[in-house]
């Protein structure tokens, strides 16, 4: 895999990996984690943290997320709490991370860039 860039994340489609299929390693995962705003890698998935300055801003963002999730067929783990929005991805059919996670996480970061203006913050 050669290095993928964040705007060419942005531009690629997840598609369907069957159970099985490789996973990416920790060198492929590295230079991918660097084209993310705030990413950290958590065991075998990627997580970000959202911040926001209501419950209900952040049920917003939840339903941004979603929105996401279902054009991608990609579906994150989602917590929410007071406030506090953690967003845990990871590829089921692999058991670890994929560039689906990846694809969708960049369009994640993009997405929040423009709900922050609402005055909320990434942690």
């Amino acid at each position: 895999m050669t290095h993928t860039t964040h705007t060419e994340l942005l531009a690629r489609k997840c598609s369907p990996l069957p159970p099985g299929a490789p996973r990416l390693s920790p060198e492929q995962v590295a230079p991918l984690l660097q084209e993310l705003d705030g990413w950290q890698v958590v065991d075998h998935a990627i997580q970000k943290q959202f911040s926001t300055s209501t419950y209900l801003a952040g049920i917003r963002w939840v339903d941004q997320v979603a929105l996401i999730a279902e054009s991608e067929d990609h579906h994150p783990d989602l917590h929410v709490s007071w406030c506090k929005i953690t967003v845990t991805l990871w590829t089921h059919t692999v058991q670890g991370l994929s560039i689906n996670d990846f694809i969708v996480a960049a369009k994640l970061d993009d997405a929040w860039r423009r709900f922050v203006p609402s005055g909320e913050s990434a942690a």
